[in-house]
C-alpha cells in the first residue's frame, strides 16, 4: 500500500473512532465512575500510521491503563467535554505507539508482535480491556465496575468495528476471560495452554488471549501465539 493511501485510511480511522467515542462517552454519565475517587483518565486507543501499512493489522489488548491521565482528563476533571477533547485524549494514546525503545514489558511485546506479525515497526494498535484503572490497578474491585465494564465494552467493540484488525492479542492474563466471554460472541474457541493461551475468534478476527507480558512464566505460551498468528 502506498503512504498517501494509508494516511488517508488513518485520518478516516481517526475521525470514525474519535465520532464512536464522543458517542459512546455522551450517552453515558461518567459521574458514575468519577463521583468515587481513585480512578484514572479514561484511554482512548488511536492507531499509528504504519497500522494501515502493516502485512497484518494487529491490535494488542492489555487490562487497565495505569495511572491514565490522572491530572488531565477531562471527564475526570468534570471539565465540558467535546469532539477536541477526544482528539486531543487520543493523540496522547499515538505517543504510545511511536516509542521506540521501553524497559516496560508490555511495550517489549508490542514491539515484538508489530514487527514479527504485523511486519512493520510500531505498527500494531494499543487497546485496554477497561478503559480506566482503579487506585493505579485493575477496576475490578471498584465501586463503579459495571459502569466501567458497560463503556470499555462499548469502546473496546468500537474500536473493533472501526480498525477491523487481522490478529488481536488480548495480553491481560486469565482474568480477563470471564469478561471477553460475557461481551463478545466468540467462534472456534479452544484452550491451548490452561490459564495461558486461548484462542478463539470475534468476528471472524483471530485472537488469542495471553497472560500479561510481565509474567515470565507465560513466555513461551506467548511465543507460541506470534507464531500461531504469522501463519
Amino acid at each position: 500500500m502506498e503512504k498517501n493511501e494509508a494516511v488517508n485510511l488513518w485520518e478516516a480511522a481517526k475521525s470514525q473512532l474519535s465520532e464512536k467515542y464522543f458517542q459512546i462517552l455522551e450517552d453515558h454519565c461518567m459521574l458514575d465512575i468519577y463521583t468515587v475517587k481513585g480512578h484514572s483518565g479514561v484511554f482512548l486507543s488511536s492507531p499509528p500510521i504504519a497500522f494501515f501499512l502493516a502485512k497484518k493489522r494487529v491490535m494488542v489488548v492489555g487490562r487497565e491503563p495505569m495511572g491514565w491521565r490522572d491530572a488531565s482528563c477531562p471527564y475526570k476533571l468534570g471539565k465540558d467535554t467535546d469532539i477536541n477533547s477526544i482528539n486531543s485524549s487520543m493523540r496522547v494514546a499515538n505517543k504510545f505507539d511511536l516509542e521506540k525503545k521501553s524497559r516496560s514489558w508490555f511495550k517489549r511485546f508490542y514491539f515484538k508482535v508489530s514487527s514479527e506479525v504485523g511486519g512493520v515497526e510500531n505498527s500494531a494498535v494499543w487497546s485496554n480491556l477497561f478503559c480506566v484503572s482503579f487506585k493505579k490497578g485493575s477496576p475490578l474491585k471498584s465501586p463503579a465496575f459495571e459502569s466501567i465494564k458497560f463503556i470499555s465494552q462499548k469502546l473496546l467493540s468500537a474500536q473493533i468495528e472501526v480498525l477491523k484488525p487481522d490478529v488481536i492479542f488480548f495480553a491481560c492474563g486469565y482474568t480477563g476471560d470471564s469478561f471477553i466471554k460475557e461481551v463478545f460472541e466468540l467462534t472456534e474457541s479452544e484452550v491451548l495452554i490452561p490459564r495461558l493461551l486461548w484462542r478463539f475468534k470475534i468476528d471472524g478476527i483471530q485472537c488469542f488471549r495471553t497472560s500479561h507480558p510481565r509474567w515470565l512464566p507465560g513466555r513461551e505460551a506467548r511465543k507460541q501465539a506470534i507464531q500461531l498468528a504469522i501463519v
